[in-house]
């Protein structure tokens, strides 16, 4: 929701004056404290107990309450607002959808995976997430237009291909609902096609590396029966291509 109004004093240790009262009120929470995060940078320090505004305002840890919140819930509702972007581009939605189904997976649930496209706030859709995978598979990644399109950008179009097939084995390893004719289409389509392959080997050997060794990892999870046999000697083969 929407912050009240408020306005501040210049001084950097005034309280916060309410527009609506004219009343100070409570000043703003000290920053988080922090410790150093391996690699570089710093992280929240984790509460230890006590009054949480002594830790900066720093909420308890409920690891148990938040497991029994996600073992009992019957539906996922994830918001799509973005007209410039799908589930198959970025990790954000993988990693969010796909880790809550598998977490609720681990605890038990089998909850309902919804994505409500709110591109046109007037004409919000709901679509099971099997079904939206399908219409992004369908109507962007196995477009010979925007594969032509990629192709056009070399070694960044390259990448683009490689994030759609990671992105789309991601879900299948997470929510194991992705029909394998789809995986089977996007194959024939960046893999199976001479010119698209010799493109990614070219422009780009590391997203030709990424692309096989994704499809290997459907195959050896057993997420994806592909109707040709020679795929798995495809495969192996693109990545000592891509290897040289």
């Amino acid at each position: 929701g929407g912050a009240a109004n408020s306005t501040t004093d210049a001084s950097p240790d005034a309280g916060l004056i309410s527009a609506e009262t004219g009343t100070s009120a409570e000043p703003a929470a000290p920053p988080l404290p922090t410790l150093p995060r391996e690699g570089g940078g710093f992280a929240p320090r984790p509460w230890r107990g006590g009054d949480p505004s002594e830790a900066g305002g720093f909420a308890p840890s409920q690891p148990q309450g938040f497991a029994a919140r996600v073992a009992a819930a019957d539906m996922l509702v994830h918001g799509a607002d973005d007209p410039g972007r799908d589930l198959l581009e970025g990790g954000g939605d993988v990693g969010f959808i796909g880790g809550f189904a598998a977490a609720a997976a681990l605890l038990g649930g089998t909850p309902d995976l919804v994505v409500l496209d709110t591109k046109d706030a007037d004409r919000p859709v709901a679509r099971p997430l099997s079904a939206e995978i399908a219409r992004v598979v369908r109507g962007r990644a196995l477009s010979k237009r925007f594969i032509a399109g990629q192709m056009r950008h070399g070694w960044r179009g390259a990448t683009e291909l490689a994030e759609t097939v990671d992105r789309l084995i991601g879900f299948a390893e997470t929510i194991g609902a992705v029909p394998g004719h789809l995986i089977d289409a996007v194959h024939a389509a960046y893999l199976g096609d001479p010119a698209v392959r010799a493109f990614l080997l070219d422009a780009n050997p590391d997203a030709a590396r990424l692309i096989a060794r994704r499809f290997a990892d459907a195959r050896r999870r057993g997420l994806w029966h592909p109707r040709r046999n020679d795929v798995d000697g495809d495969l192996a083969a693109l990545l000592a291509e891509a290897a040289e």
